[in-house]
């Protein structure tokens, strides 16, 4: 009987397709920003394959102030890695509204789940907007710590949005801009997920440092990719979006130019949310234990 795969994909990271594939493309953030108080960003992947090897736990713990990991989770610390997940299956079919967000600011019930929620890199910084030659090579290409092709037939999914706490245990979703006199605002996503039914075995390599499992999952089982940092100790680090920065090394003929200005004036809008028929989207996260209890989906992404 087959079972359900889900990747998630969370925090510093850029989505680009190669044809009908896509690939998740992790920039090197090892260093951090220390001059715009960025701080380090660790590639780690997370799975249970059933055999009791904790991988690279005690490392990933240390690095980034983690609590003990879940019983039976194995995670890997990503170094110059190519990740591969390889299975009998199909993508699944899509289980969430996935329409256009045109003229949206805030996701609602027609189309919370849409990619288009990751803002492409044209809206982010034009000069920017073209991925460096080499991103899909044989070799990993430089700027790059990480990064994995997902199976063909791919479409990915948004769930959880860039938020703010409300001080009452919950959060609001506020939009944001980018440049004073852009028309781009709309909430930004911060958790993908890419779902499959699968038939049989999974088979979960690494190229840097030579390592394979093969397990077959009894139930439904997650796979959680992310390059985190540690948790901030108080409110968004970064109002102005140098997070953004991150990604110039992975841009051909890369131009600094001006940093993407975030909308900082919450005052200014009103808090939205889903449309009370709907599931709140942060219940997707929740449900997954793999990443509400590691992930730290705090950066957005982009896309090429």
């Amino acid at each position: 009987m087959p079972v359900s795969l889900r990747i998630f994909m969370v925090d510093l990271m850029a989505f680009a397709f190669n044809g009908s594939d896509l690939w998740a493309l992790l920039p090197d953030g090892r260093q951090g920003d220390p001059l715009h108080n960025i701080p380090k960003h660790w590639p780690v992947l997370v799975f249970k394959d059933g055999s009791g090897n904790p991988g690279d736990w005690t490392q990933i713990v240390n690095l980034l102030g983690l609590n003990t990991p879940q019983l039976g989770d194995t995670a890997w610390l990503l170094h110059q890695e190519d990740i591969s997940i390889r299975f009998s299956g199909t993508p699944a079919p899509n289980t969430a509204a996935m329409g256009s967000i045109v003229g949206s600011q805030l996701p609602n019930a027609a189309n919370h789940a849409s990619f288009a929620w990751v803002p492409g890199m044209s809206d982010v910084s034009p000069a920017n907007a073209v991925l460096a030659d080499g991103m899909f090579g044989s070799s990993l290409p430089s700027g790059v710590v990480a990064r994995m092709e997902l199976p063909p037939g791919t479409v990915p999914e948004t769930f959880a949005f860039s938020k703010f706490g409300n001080g009452a245990g919950g959060f609001d979703i506020f939009p944001f801009t980018f440049t004073p006199g852009n028309t781009f605002l709309r909430a930004l996503a911060d958790v993908v997920v890419a779902r499959y039914q699968v038939n049989g075995p999974i088979t979960i390599s690494s190229t840097n440092l030579g390592r394979t499992t093969t397990f077959t999952p009894a139930k439904d089982t997650d796979i959680l990719l992310a390059n985190l940092s540690p948790m901030p100790s108080g409110p968004n680090a970064d109002p102005h979006g140098y997070h953004f920065r991150m990604y110039y090394g992975l841009c051909k003929n890369a131009t600094p130019g001006p940093i993407p200005l975030l909308q900082a004036n919450q005052g200014s809008e009103a808090p939205g949310g889903i449309e009370d028929q709907e599931p709140p989207i942060i219940e997707e996260v929740s449900e997954a234990p793999i990443v509400g209890s590691y992930g730290r989906p705090i950066c957005t992404f982009v896309q090429f």
